[in-house]
């Protein structure tokens, strides 16, 4: 993950014109370092900018490489936003327990210019090239007359294949209807480890914040509070019995429906 913040930012103190400063960000996207260098030559830059541009597209790592560069640029309060917006990113992603397949690139340089956020790539184990990218595009939709934030990414079907067929555990199967885990933000935490629980166990699930003040399960049969999903009623989800066969929920809870 990256964010698009970060080269706005070491541009904001670049003293290079706008044709220039896109030749930097076309070199960097393509490691391109011999055109970097010429770059960096071509007019004198404060210091440390020419070291750093050079070493940028090397700077990866976990949320300790945000606090070495997070005074970096005190001047541009594009770069100081992108680090205070990609620590709280990486706080959550703790809570969900993925960081460790993740880390954090400050060259991550995208090809289009209307990200203004988070940015990302995935990747799978052996395959040289990203298998999604994206990230946010909160002022594009201005363009269409709706002032709305806004993500979104790429999903390159053919690597994903390419990656399956390297990944000899996958089984093609069923589809099936995915459950809603809706939650409150105190208790995100909770929640993402009740939702790896439940996607271990085989059931299809996707999540979405609530202002209520409990997580709440909502399948095709009904809902369940946190207090109801007890191991039988996990189980009885994973049988996908109807109502007649197996009834997952408390009586209590049919009562008050």
């Amino acid at each position: 993950i990256g964010h698009a913040g970060i080269f706005r930012g070491i541009l904001e103190v670049l003293p290079l014109e706008s044709e220039e400063k896109e030749e930097v960000r076309i070199a960097l996207k393509k490691r391109d370092f011999v055109a970097l260098q010429t770059l960096c030559s071509r007019k004198p830059l404060p210091s440390p900018l020419p070291p750093f541009l050079l070493q940028l597209p090397f700077l990866r790592g976990k949320r300790d490489l945000l606090e070495r560069f997070s005074s970096f640029s005190s001047e541009s309060e594009e770069w100081q936003r992108a680090v205070r917006d990609l620590s709280k990113t990486w706080e959550i992603l703790e809570d969900f327990g993925v960081t460790e397949h993740l880390s954090i690139n400050l060259g991550l340089v995208r090809d289009f210019d209307y990200y203004t956020g988070v940015v990302f790539e995935g990747f799978s184990p052996g395959v040289g090239y990203p298998l999604l990218a994206g990230g946010r595009y909160d002022e594009l939709f201005r363009v269409f007359g709706r002032d709305v934030p806004a993500c979104g990414f790429a999903l390159f079907l053919e690597r994903v294949l390419e990656a399956l067929q390297k990944e000899t555990s996958w089984q093609e199967g069923d589809s099936a209807t995915p459950s809603v885990l809706f939650y409150p933000p105190r208790l995100r935490k909770r929640a993402f480890e009740l939702a790896e629980k439940l996607r271990s166990r085989g059931i299809p699930l996707v999540m979405e914040e609530h202002e209520e003040e409990t997580i709440l399960l909502v399948t095709s049969q009904g809902s369940l509070t946190l207090e109801d999903l007890d191991e039988q009623a996990v189980e009885n989800l994973l049988t996908r019995r109807t109502y007649e066969e197996a009834d997952p929920y408390p009586p209590h809870r049919k009562a008050e429906g």
